[in-house]
C-alpha cells in the first residue's frame, strides 16, 4: 500500500485532476441551488411536490364572470370615448401648431435676412473704412471681404437661409401633388 504522494509521483497529477474537477461540480451544484432558492423567492413560487393535490382543480380563467365582463366591458367604452376627444383635441393642437410653425418658419427666415443685411452692412460701413471700401472694392469684392472678417456668421445665415428657401418649394411641391 501507498503511504503517501511521494512514494508514487505519477498518481499526483491525476489526484490534483480528479479533486480539481470534485470541487468545480460542487461548487457548480452550490450555485445552481443557491440561484433556483433564490429564483423562487423572488417569483414567489413554490415547488411542484409541495402544492396540494385536488382533484378538481380548474384555473379561474375557466369560471365566467359576468359582472366583471359587464365591468371591463363599460370601461372599455369609457376609454374610447376619451381616446376619441384626444385625437379631437391633437387634432386642433395640430392645426394651431402648424400655424405656429409656420409663422416661426416666416420669423425666421426674415431674421436671418435681417442678420444677414445687418452684418454686411456694419461689415462693410464701418467708419474707419467707410470711404475705402466704397471707393475701392466692387459689389462682390464686398461680400469676399465680408466672408473673410464673419466667416462663421455668414456661414450659419447662409445655412438657415437655404433651407428655408429649399423647404418652402419642397413643400409647395408637395402640397402640389396631394
Amino acid at each position: 500500500m501507498l503511504q503517501t504522494l511521494q512514494d508514487a509521483p505519477e498518481l499526483e497529477p491525476w489526484l490534483r485532476l480528479i479533486l480539481g474537477c470534485t470541487v468545480g461540480v460542487a461548487a457548480l451544484w452550490l450555485a445552481v441551488l443557491v440561484f433556483v432558492s433564490w429564483r423562487r423567492s423572488l417569483m414567489n413560487l413554490t415547488p411542484v411536490t409541495a402544492a396540494p393535490v385536488n382533484p378538481n382543480a380548474q384555473p379561474r380563467f375557466l369560471i365566467r364572470d359576468r359582472e366583471a365582463r359587464a365591468l371591463a366591458l363599460e370601461r372599455a367604452d369609457a376609454f374610447a370615448q376619451e381616446l376619441q376627444i384626444q385625437k379631437e383635441r391633437a387634432e386642433r393642437t395640430e392645426q394651431h401648431d402648424s400655424s405656429v410653425t409656420r409663422f416661426a418658419g416666416f420669423a425666421s427666415l426674415f431674421m436671418a435676412t435681417f442678420s444677414l443685411a445687418a452684418m454686411i452692412a456694419g461689415a462693410v460701413w464701418q467708419v474707419t473704412w467707410i470711404g475705402t471700401v466704397w471707393e475701392r472694392y466692387s459689389a462682390s469684392e464686398r461680400l469676399v471681404s465680408v466672408m473673410k472678417s464673419h466667416p462663421l456668421a455668414f456661414s450659419v445665415c447662409v445655412l438657415v437661409i437655404t433651407y428655408h428657401v429649399v423647404s418652402f418649394f419642397v413643400e409647395r411641391k408637395w402640397r402640389a401633388e396631394s
